[in-house]
This record gives structure tokens, sequence and C-alpha cells, in this order.
């Protein structure tokens, strides 16, 4: 969906050749405080040709205000200009002017609060910039994203639209002009070939660090993974840890700072069992070896990786017990206590199961 946006910058429209090559247009109302002379001189004219053309519209106004009056009085403009008229998108309130970094927050809420009571969508344009730094965590109102780049913009909340040139051509228009896009749709096409090569922790990870939005648009780019994904998220933040620990323990949530980063501050408690759970099963490893295995040397007490798909197990070469798998790459803890009845057989623990394995199987 290609969304452009256009003032009198842009001059005298034709919107008869436009029309056809966009999806919707996002009108310039003016700028600043009610006053006659801060109306965009081409906005009458934009709004009545998208209208006889069949394209949507949406409008912003440009926002100068430095204390909550002035912002009072823009979303008076924008009433002004939209009194008897139907759109079909947002009034967006355009926070980009130097000098109002300090208030953009409460002038935005204010105009927004205005826009919304008169019956209307409000929503806040910004450069991702911008929202990040002045209005980090400003996620009550639709946002607006101005990003110049092939990458999606990140930032928290519900971003609808992503600004992503101001660099384009369309017929009909003589200078160049904004291109938007929907940003669930562009964050969607730009990683639909992401997740079938990744682990639901890698999945985890970026959706923790924003990469794939929050809410509506989340659910939308995740697509068949959001329930999954999502259950985790809630699980990090319910479970007791206890319960972390044992999910922990079979690898849900990764592995050193990935981990510590996936469980965020619930990583000390759990860890905290973690430790105290392997201190208490390394005695008791300790303690069965000693009636399980025929012998006890120093030169087996050591941590090993499995060279290839293989068990613990108890019993005989043959006749014996499977108690869990062990993939290749992961680690094996033997404590010194071996079994040579039939070769070599060490015993040790991993992911909290003792067992046996053949020593040719570690390295």
């Amino acid at each position: 969906m290609l969304i452009i946006d256009v003032s009198h910058h842009q001059g005298s429209i034709n919107w008869s050749k436009v029309k056809g090559n966009v999806d919707a247009a996002i009108l310039r109302l003016g700028y600043g405080t009610d006053k006659l002379t801060h109306d965009d001189r081409y906005f009458e004219e934009n709004y009545q040709e998208c209208k006889r053309n069949g394209i949507p519209v949406g409008v912003y106004l440009y926002s100068y205000a430095t204390d909550i009056a002035k912002a009072e009085s823009e979303a008076a403009h924008a009433l002004r200009l939209l009194q008897g008229k139907e759109i079909e998108g947002h009034v967006w309130f355009d926070s980009e002017q130097d000098g109002t970094q300090n208030v953009a927050r409460s002038c935005a809420a204010s105009f927004c609060e205005i826009i919304k009571a008169a019956g209307f969508r409000p929503g806040i344009y910004a450069s991702m910039y911008w929202f990040n730094t002045y209005m980090k965590d400003f996620d009550y109102y639709d946002k607006w994203v101005a990003r110049y780049s092939v990458n999606a913009p990140s930032v928290s909340g519900a971003a609808i639209l992503w600004q992503y040139s101001s660099d384009g051509t369309v017929d009909g228009i003589s200078s160049r002009v904004d291109m938007n896009k929907e940003l669930t749709n562009a964050i969607a096409e730009e990683l639909k070939d992401d997740f079938a090569g990744m682990t639901t922790v890698d999945i985890l990870f970026h959706t923790l660090e924003g990469k794939y939005g929050e809410g509506d648009i989340r659910r939308k780019v995740l697509g068949g993974r959001y329930e999954e994904i999502q259950k985790l998220i809630n699980r990090i933040a319910n479970a007791t840890a206890e319960e972390l620990a044992r999910d922990t323990w079979h690898g849900n949530y990764g592995a050193g700072d990935i981990r510590a980063f996936i469980l965020g501050s619930r990583y000390e408690e759990v860890m905290a069992v973690i430790n105290h759970t392997t201190e208490k099963r390394t005695q008791q490893a300790e303690v069965e070896g000693k009636g399980v295995a025929n012998k006890f040397s120093k030169k087996y007490a050591k941590k090993y990786t499995a060279k290839t798909n293989t068990v613990l197990r108890l019993g005989g070469a043959s006749n014996y017990k499977e108690v869990c798998a062990l993939p290749a790459g992961k680690t094996f803890t033997c404590y010194g206590y071996y079994s040579d009845t039939n070769d070599i057989w060490l015993w040790g623990t991993f992911n909290g199961k003792t067992g046996f394995v053949h020593l040719s199987d570690l390295k």
C-alpha cells in the first residue's frame, strides 16, 4: 500500500493522474495555532480533488507548540479546517520542530485528546529518533514514523505507518514527494523469510528486543508463531522461579547473555534456583556413582562434549534402560566414577539426569 503525504510544497497537483498510483493521501492542514494565515493554501483544493477522485484522505498539522495552550489552539486549527468534512484516515500531530522536544509528550497528548473527543482518530508523526528519544514509551496513540532507510523503524507502541522516503515521484505531482507504507505490511514483508531458519529462542530474543513490534503488529508479523512466542513471554512474567529453572534446563531460554536478556528481571532468581539445584544434584550424582560404578579416577572427573547424538543409560551394554538423550555438542559432566566391566563407561550428569555414557561418544 502506497500512501503519499503532500503540502503546499508540491504546488497544484493533478489528482486525476495521481489516482491509480497511490492508495491514500495525507494532506497538510497547515501549521501552528489557529490563524487563517497558518492554513496550508492548497489544503482545500487537495481535499476536494481527493474526494472527487475517490482517494482516501488523512491529514496532519505541523506543530510549533511550546505549551499546552498552543497545542489546544493547534487542535482547534485542525478542527476548524475539518468542519463538515469526512476523512478516512487519522488526524496526525506532526512533532519535529526544534525547541519543542521537552514538551512534545504533553502537547501531543493535549492535541490528540481534543481530536479524539471530536470524533476523529488522532495520531503522532515523528522520526524514529524523536520517538525513541523524546517520546520513549509514550504509547497512547497511533504512530507514523519517519525513517529513510531500507530497514523498517523500531519504536514502542502502535506504529502503523512508515515514511520511508522523501524523494519519491508520482505521476501528476511535479516535485518530489514523501512516500509511506503500512508498517505492519512492511515489517512482515521484510521478515517473511526470517523465521524458516530460526529457533524459537532466536524469535523470542528478537521479539523481546522489539524487532517485531507490539500488539497487533507483533501478531501480524509473527503470524503462526505468535501464540507460541507470546505464551513464552507470559510464562516468563508469571511462572515461579522453580518453573522457569526447569524450562531453562530444557534449553527454552538459551544460554549466556541471550538467557540473561530473555529472562530479564527474573534472571538472578532463576539462576539462584539452578545453581542450588545443580549443587544438590552433583552431590547426589557422586553418591549414586559410588553405588553403581566400580571404579574411580580423577582423570575422568571433568566436563565432556558429546561427539554425536547418544544417550544416558543405566544397566549393561546390551540390557540397559535409556535415561535421556544426549545431543551432539551438549555438555556431559563426569565426577570421576566409571565402569570398565565392558569397555569404559563414564558416570555423570546431563540436564539434571544421571547415567552412563560411553567414553568414545565424548571428547
